[in-house]
């Protein structure tokens, strides 16, 4: 079958046998296929490469309806010129208004001959057309709502710009005063009351961490670390904070597996998840009411996740998160994950937040449900994959180790903080090691060049005047083929660290780096064959 118009087709279908069905059909024809099991990752696959000529759409999906995308493709100049098909499980097509949803012709999935054959006679009329004629002009509204989006960028990118400087500047403050915290622990004949204070200090230095590193993945500007995550104690955690900003006449109450099982997650990413559902919460009970958060573990079985693309059967984590507020009408129900989507007034919410939580179980091989009616409540519930004990058990014994040896080698210090030069110096030379410091680069590169011979590791910042850290990597490496180096910075991009490493670093640690960073980390390096 070889048509004018409609040579790239894309399938947006929450069902893999119809999914892998018309993908087959297709490609036997010729056409070129792409697929996608929800909305979200179709409008994901069509930003990064060309718009298909043909939608395929499932008029019923999770979270985002058919109808949804074809209005969002209809609306989108670069995407509004595509044919889009919606498919549906009536047997009479008739009985939906194609003009109101968007689409341009339904075809039945109620027979694979009949669908198969139907699509092929929509196919050719819609080829007969030879494209669509769309009026150029734009609606002043539409250019108004194009213009704001695109300001809502650049000002999306403009806040990760300043994030990224403010995070180095930020972090290297938080390494000065998490440092001397942790050295001022490892003295002898400290009495109690100043132990608890240094130990105060850490955790709130710890906690500024964290913010900063949330601030930046919210910006994109750097990727989530994932580690084994208890997800009891995040929910102790973001409680006590809910406890502290949410209305006294909302009670929060928490039902938590005591043998609850660890998930492969981002601490802070899951905090922001707990944090946006409670704060929704919050929100839908005015006149008080009950947040609750249960988790359970649980073994997804293979008919459970047939219904739910994406999962996998086996052990999960089972957090339900629920409320006695105002609840939500099948309409809110139906764009509840939709980007910019929010029943809140102008200015008092984004859309985003509920959005980012779909996004962030998505990314975590999770699923999230939500069960709602008017005047009875909210309830979402999410699963997440749990960790295999032996994964587990291998970590928090790391975790758990608590005595760190030190050594008797030459390290050179380079950092422009000079706060990090003294206690980085003081705190390496109390575990044996003979230390040298440069402010900058070049003054490496002149200490490195006499020593050379009796350095055995670099310990290098990556962002500083002048050089700079990549180029004095390749220069120490002149001077040296097998130096060792390690590369920390407050805040680096993805890409900055993969050139580092591809340069010839062999580890990198992020500031603010407590002992247990950076100690292992020493020695592996300098041991290395």
């Amino acid at each position: 079958m070889r048509l004018e118009n409609i040579r790239s087709v894309m399938v947006v279908d929450d069902d893999p046998q119809i999914v892998e069905q018309l993908t087959g059909i297709l490609k036997d024809e010729g056409f070129s296929v792409k697929s996608a099991s929800n909305c979200f990752d179709a409008l994901h696959i069509i930003s990064d490469d060309d718009t298909p000529d043909l939608f395929l759409i499932d008029m019923v999906m999770p979270t985002v309806t058919g109808d949804r995308l074809c209005k969002i493709l209809s609306s989108n100049p670069q995407m509004a010129d595509s044919f889009r098909v919606v498919l549906s499980n009536m047997a009479d097509g008739r009985k939906i208004d194609l003009e109101a949803v968007g689409a341009h012709a339904c075809v039945s999935k109620a027979s694979c001959k009949s669908m198969s054959a139907n699509l092929f006679r929509v196919m050719r009329q819609l080829d007969g057309l030879g494209g669509l004629d769309h009026d150029d002009q734009r609606t002043e509204t539409q250019v108004q709502v194009l213009r704001e989006r695109l300001q809502h960028a650049q000002k999306m990118e403009a806040v990760g710009t300043l994030a990224s400087g403010f995070a180095h500047d930020f972090n290297n403050i938080l390494q000065s005063i998490l440092g001397y915290a942790q050295l001022s622990l490892t003295e002898d004949h400290i009495p109690p009351g100043v132990i608890n204070n240094l130990k105060e200090i850490q955790a709130s230095a710890r906690n500024a961490t964290t913010l900063i590193r949330r601030m930046l993945m919210f910006c994109r500007k750097v990727d989530s670390h994932r580690q084994p995550v208890d997800l009891n104690q995040q929910i102790r955690h973001v409680a006590h904070m809910l406890e502290r900003t949410i209305p006294r006449m909302i009670r929060i109450e928490q039902d938590l597996d005591a043998d609850l099982k660890r998930i492969d997650a981002d601490e802070g990413l899951i905090e922001q998840v707990l944090m946006n559902l409670g704060v929704n919460a919050r929100d839908a009970m005015p006149d008080g009411g009950r947040l609750r958060f249960q988790t359970r573990n649980c073994r997804l079985d293979s008919e459970f996740c047939d219904w739910h693309p994406g999962l996998q059967p086996g052990q999960h984590v089972q957090l339900t998160v629920s409320d006695t507020g105002i609840g939500m009408t099948d309409h809110v129900l139906a764009h509840l994950y939709d980007p910019f989507f929010t029943t809140k007034k102008n200015g008092q919410g984004t859309g985003l937040g509920l959005a980012m939580v779909y996004g962030i179980v998505k990314d975590h091989a999770g699923f999230i449900t939500c069960d709602s009616e008017l005047g009875q409540g909210t309830v979402f519930s999410l699963y997440f994959p749990a960790m295999d004990l032996n994964t587990e058990a291998k970590v928090i014994h790391k975790e758990e180790m608590e005595h760190f040896n030190g050594g008797s080698e030459m390290i050179l210090l380079v950092d422009d903080e000079k706060g990090i030069r003294d206690f980085g110096q003081r705190l390496l030379e109390k575990f044996g090691y003979t230390v040298m410091t440069a402010a900058s680069a070049e003054a490496a590169l002149e200490i490195y060049s006499r020593n050379a011979s009796r350095i055995d590791l670099v310990i290098l910042d990556l962002n500083m005047p002048g050089m700079g850290g990549l180029k004095c990597i390749d220069h120490l490496r002149e001077i040296r083929p097998d130096c060792r180096i390690i590369i920390s910075s407050g805040y680096t991009g993805n890409d900055e660290v993969k050139l580092a490493m591809d340069a010839g670093a062999q580890d990198f640690v992020a500031k603010p780096y407590s002992i247990k960073d950076l100690l292992p980390r020493i020695q592996e390096v300098i041991n290395l064959p």
